[in-house]
């Protein structure tokens, strides 16, 4: 008796997780949310180009990959996703 309780409830927890993986509601621990964590790099810093190494001072709400280079055109990227 107790034997096929047990199998039903493991075949009842097995059609959860089928139904929950359907509609995207899985049981992973992925974070999902690149680099630094989804965070801010915060106020300050530099933007700085890859290609040739012209440093700018970052503005505040203004992403450093939507500015170009000034001297070569290349986009900016932060300064501390350089260093990693």
């Amino acid at each position: 008796m107790f034997n096929t309780f047990a199998k039903c409830l493991v075949h009842i927890i097995n059609l959860i997780f089928q139904i929950m993986s359907f509609f995207g509601k899985g049981l992973g621990l992925g974070g999902g949310r690149g680099k630094n964590k989804g965070g801010a790099m915060g106020v300050g810093g530099y933007c700085i180009c890859a290609k040739c190494g012209t440093k700018i001072l970052h503005k505040q709400d203004v992403k450093c990959t939507t500015i170009k280079c000034p001297d070569c055109g290349t986009t900016m990227i932060r300064e501390e996703l350089l260093k990693k």
